[in-house]
């Protein structure tokens, strides 16, 4: 089914509109979960010249067309640990340990998007924690991303804004349920 048809169409306008709004599109990332992973979206940011980082809903096929970025990452030797703190569904903190592995590979279309797309060259960010914790998901993140990686250090950068992704849905569930703000007037980009 082509993009223009599906809902998720929403989400290559939203980073068109709100690029060509705020000006400066080299210095934009569009921010999003796994409905995000939308080869289109993509390709629009590399069209309107900005920046995304989403969270992976699948594997894509990679280099040549005859692997998946899952396949290369297993791959991939461990470039750094990173410790962060976090709540378990009954609101206990504890320490997780991420292994951080990062590489920049060629992402092929999709075959049913072949003739419209080209293959992109992206950074493929993979966190996943240590051990299995108790009371709580295992954090287990792959993001993808246009942005160059070539330390843990901006890797962990990467990690880090996409967390925030939470902060901004609160706030958006905030405006929608307790200050009664309609959808249609809500603009916001992550």
């Amino acid at each position: 089914m082509p993009i223009g048809e599906k809902e998720s169409i929403r989400w290559v306008d939203n980073l068109v509109e709100t690029t060509a709004a705020l000006g400066e599109p080299s210095r934009c990332v569009h921010i999003g979960d796994r409905e995000a992973d939308i080869y289109e979206l993509f390709c629009a940011a590399n069209d309107v010249g900005t920046h995304f980082l989403v969270r992976m809903a699948a594997s894509r096929l990679a280099k040549d067309g005859t692997t998946k970025t899952a396949a290369v990452m297993d791959k991939v030797k461990m470039k750094g640990l990173h410790r962060i703190e976090v709540r378990d569904r009954d609101g206990e903190t504890s320490e997780a340990v991420l292994e951080i592995k990062y590489e920049r590979m060629i992402v092929q279309t999709p075959l049913a998007k072949a003739q419209d797309y080209g293959p992109l060259t992206l950074t493929v960010i993979h966190a996943k924690e240590r051990g299995v914790p108790k009371n709580r998901e295992r954090i287990d993140w792959k993001l993808l991303t246009d942005l160059p990686v070539s330390s843990c250090q901006q890797a962990v950068e990467k990690l880090k804004w996409y967390a925030l992704r939470w902060k901004i849905e609160l706030f958006h569930k905030i405006l929608k349920s307790g200050c009664k703000v309609e959808e249609s007037r809500l603009r916001i980009a992550w």
